[in-house]
């Protein structure tokens, strides 16, 4: 008679958990795994310099979503999700949930700026700003005063946590003319969490009076104090050049570029993104986007893609860092 091996029948037993409600959220985890870049919702996104994949859900409002990223997924409150190239900011999370990483995310509408009253440096933060609500209209001698009011959620963080009551913004021109906003409340404690250290802020906003004299409209800084130091040339003049070979072969090793530029100059943080932006009609082109680097691949296929070129491109979603490009051709083996 045939002994059963009862040790490895309990090894392989336990393999996807210890008990029977563990088994199935393992099992649940992998399906998900498996099957949601099959689905029709999903996206790649970028949230900082890490590229993952989620399931994104329309809801009733066109500017906010529901998604589903895979289980560990390092996506929480207060984060910065582009999608496309437009920024989305997390504004709620399901906690816990065993399967998925299940939030709701909300679309940035503007960048606004500020300067830190200590260093003098340019702080520039994505934001959702809600549309503004008409109270009334209070009429002085000197001027006419709009109380129109924002609420804004920006990304908690070492800079917009030191934005208090009486901050000054500058939102808008409009027909040459500033429109000026002041800090009436903020709202750290019901969106952020002091376990994770993370989350969001809002404030809200009313309009105030523009200064010319202390208000600079070129760079839309209220109660902006000029540096003593030479300032560093605008993020968006900065040059940056794609580093590779000008050649590939179809079928050989993949070919590794990366995007080269003054990184003293930055100031701020650059989101790197590669696509093909013209694949020269070769089916089996395949790019893997690495942050400041990518890798690119042709498999073998018809002679006659020997020959043939493609273009790859890096951008910054920050817009810190000018778009560059490089065209590669595809060689044969002989």
């Amino acid at each position: 008679m045939r002994m059963v091996n009862w040790g490895m029948f309990e090894r392989r037993n336990k393999l996807h958990g210890s008990s029977s409600l563990e088994r199935k959220i393992n099992d649940a985890r992998e399906e998900f795994n498996r099957e949601y870049k099959l689905h029709p919702a999903y996206h790649d996104c970028l949230v900082g310099n890490r590229k993952i994949g989620a399931l994104l859900y329309n809801t009733v409002d066109m500017d906010i979503m529901t998604f589903d990223a895979p289980f560990g997924s390092e996506i929480v409150l207060g984060d910065l999700v582009v999608v496309d190239g437009l920024h989305w900011l997390v504004t709620e999370m399901r906690f816990p949930d065993k399967i998925t990483v299940h939030g709701k995310i909300e679309q940035c509408n503007r960048q606004i700026a500020w300067q830190n009253p200590k260093t003098g440096e340019i702080i520039r933060r994505w934001c959702t700003a809600d549309k503004p609500y008409y109270r009334n209209l209070e009429f002085t001698r000197e001027v006419t005063v709009s109380n129109r009011e924002f609420k804004i959620q920006v990304q908690f963080d070492e800079e917009t946590s030191l934005i208090d009551i009486d901050k000054r913004f500058m939102f808008e021109v409009i027909d040459g003319k500033p429109k000026v906003y002041k800090v009436t409340s903020v709202d750290v404690l019901t969106t952020t969490y002091e376990e994770l250290d993370r989350g969001f802020i809002t404030w809200n906003v009313t309009q105030d009076l523009y200064d010319e004299d202390v208000d600079n409209v070129e760079l839309g800084i209220c109660d902006y104090k000029p540096s003593t130091s030479p300032l560093p040339p605008p993020p968006h003049h900065l040059a940056a050049q794609v580093l590779g070979n000008d050649t590939m072969r179809s079928g050989g090793p993949a070919a590794e570029y990366v995007v080269d530029y003054d990184k003293s100059k930055i100031v701020g943080t650059v989101v790197p993104h590669w696509r093909v932006v013209d694949d020269g009609g070769i089916d089996s082109l395949k790019l893997a986007d690495e942050g400041e680097k990518c890798t690119v691949s042709v498999q073998y296929a018809a002679l006659e893609d020997a020959g043939k070129a493609f273009t790859i491109e890096f951008s910054d979603e920050n817009g810190l860092v000018a778009t560059c490009t490089k065209t590669v051709r595809v060689v044969g083996w002989y």
